[in-house]
């Protein structure tokens, strides 16, 4: 059986948990200046919803337009 650095067991068998997360423009926007896509985002969460609204003001806006 694996430990942890407190002593305690560690349970191999569970699984991390996924969030769902609904984004707004800000924090897309964001998220691609810093990384440059988004590619990486699924990993983190296990649903990801962006509002139509939110769809549309990037399409009118685009981010290439940042």
């Amino acid at each position: 059986m694996s430990m942890q650095s407190n002593g305690m067991p560690r349970n191999l068998n569970v699984k991390p948990i996924m969030l769902d997360i609904v984004i707004n423009t800000g924090p897309i926007i964001a998220m691609v200046a810093a990384t440059g896509n988004l590619k990486w985002l699924p990993s983190l969460y296990g649903r990801i919803v962006i509002p139509y609204e939110v769809f549309q003001e990037i399409e009118a806006g685009g981010l290439n337009n940042t």
